[in-house]
């Protein structure tokens, strides 16, 4: 399977939030980390079930052999306000993999969760009520992999 993940940059983010000034930070389940600036980004490949990242002169910026490696991906602006480090250690999903409900806690009241397929589909989305937390059912989700955005910040799911 080879897609790109650009297009579904720019339906999350908006073209607006794609500047020169944006990193892109890519956490492994290992704890190690990547980051660059996302105008050099050029293209995140899954293929094979694995994960490239190539620049826009087609260098590859990040490999993993498996794309169940990367535990997230997190998008920073320069005008992203300095308190976003610590909004994101408040934010949880649980449970990760999950069968029936996914829990998201920590948001802000209106802040609105989705959730993409890897090809960039929006499948589903949840507004946080006034306590921060959203409940999502996704029972009629297909045993898979995922992408929940809330916010700048992008995680994989697993439904099993």
């Amino acid at each position: 399977m080879r897609k790109t993940l650009l297009l579904l940059l720019f339906a999350v983010m908006g073209f607006g939030y794609l500047v020169a000034e944006t990193t892109l930070r890519i956490e492994y389940v290992d704890g190690a980390d990547y980051a660059t600036a996302l105008s050099v980004v050029g293209r995140w490949e899954f293929t094979d079930g694995k994960f490239i990242l190539v620049s826009t002169s087609g260098e590859v910026l990040a490999e993993k052999a498996n794309v169940y490696d990367v535990r997230r991906v997190v998008f920073k602006s320069d005008d992203t306000p300095t308190d976003v480090e610590n909004m994101e250690a408040e934010l949880t999903v649980y449970p990760n993999p999950t069968q029936d409900v996914l829990y998201v806690n920590g948001l802000e009241s209106g802040e609105t969760v989705r959730i993409y397929s890897l090809e960039g589909r929006l499948l589903m989305s949840e507004v946080a009520q006034g306590d921060g937390r959203v409940q999502l059912n996704v029972v009629s989700l297909a045993e898979g992999t995922y992408l929940l955005q809330m916010g700048t910040e992008i995680i994989k799911i697993i439904k099993n």
